[in-house]
């Protein structure tokens, strides 16, 4: 969980570890949950923060685990933007962003987890990166193909 201190560190289960940490890019971010952290030991209840957990448990053994460096969870449920996606990922290229949708188990009329995550394993396979190389796709609407729009860098 990146904050303005540094980096607060949950276990699988949501559970605030001990001190504030140096952002690490071997670890993957959760930005965006709207409530106060809990005192060290005690499980952080915020269900934005569980739906990143789940999506963060579920890319761990994917092969394209490493591109994917962050979940944003700021617009959960659409307390921001109730027209725009719920959750988006970041990529370890500057600015590329995967609009996820809805949280797992949330979906309305949207791709499911499985076909999500299939477009993403697809695009790994053919392109080598998660983003397929571009700015900005989407995963949340197709389950055969992204919605993508250019990179802004070249």
């Amino acid at each position: 969980m990146k904050t303005t201190g540094g980096m607060l560190l949950v276990d699988d289960e949501g559970v605030l570890l001990p001190g504030r940490y140096a952002p690490d890019t071997s670890l993957l971010a959760i930005e965006g949950v709207g409530t106060p952290p809990p005192d060290p030991g005690q499980r952080w209840d915020a269900p934005e923060l569980r739906a990143g957990l789940d999506l963060v448990q579920i890319f761990e053994n994917e092969r394209f685990a490493s591109q994917i460096t962050g979940v944003s969870v700021s617009n959960y449920r659409g307390r921001q933007d109730r027209r725009a996606a719920h959750i988006e990922l970041a990529t370890d290229r500057e600015g590329s962003r995967i609009i996820w949708g809805s949280a797992p188990g949330e979906e309305i009329e949207e791709n499911s987890l499985e076909q999500k995550v299939k477009l993403l394993r697809n695009n790994f396979q053919r392109f080598g990166r998660v983003d397929a190389n571009r700015g900005v796709i989407d995963v949340s609407v197709f389950p055969d193909r992204v919605l993508a729009q250019p990179s802004q860098s070249s």
